[in-house]
């Protein structure tokens, strides 16, 4: 979250040049989102629990920050702990995350049935030998 405040930060200041210069609707707005933003991130509030109008979302598309993007919680369970995943969340004291808005939360899935290997394994190709004649060793 730090590359994120650092990123909106600078853009901050830049707009509030631009804006000194020539007044315009369009970067008043942005640097209103950015600052909006750059309040939730000092929070320690993630922007992909944020919510953003469609507009908000398109301007915010191009700063590809790091705590939009969604955030995936894996637990590694051994085996004699497969057949207890209901009460895996208590002990393992994960129940802060089930609450937390725009989380993307989902109930566990068990990685140990077979249509999951199923998915995590791919086909293999055989690999072409380069065609340029500088081909190494």
């Amino acid at each position: 979250m730090f590359s994120d405040l650092d990123q909106i930060t600078r853009r901050i200041e830049r707009l509030e040049k631009d804006l000194k210069k020539k007044a315009d609707p369009v970067l008043a707005n942005e640097q209103a989102l950015l600052q909006r933003c750059q309040k939730a991130i000092e929070g320690e509030k993630p922007l992909r629990e944020l919510e953003f109008t469609p507009e908000e979302t398109k301007t915010l598309t191009g700063y590809m920050f790091l705590s939009q993007r969604p955030m995936l919680y894996v637990l590694n369970l051994g085996d004699e702990e497969v057949g207890e995943l209901a009460s895996a969340i208590e002990r393992h004291h994960l129940e802060k995350l089930v609450g937390r808005p725009r989380s993307g939360w989902s109930p566990f899935a068990d990685a140990s049935k077979p249509n999951w290997r199923s998915l995590t394994t791919l086909p293999r190709r055989k690999c072409s030998r380069p065609t340029s004649s500088r081909s190494l060793a």
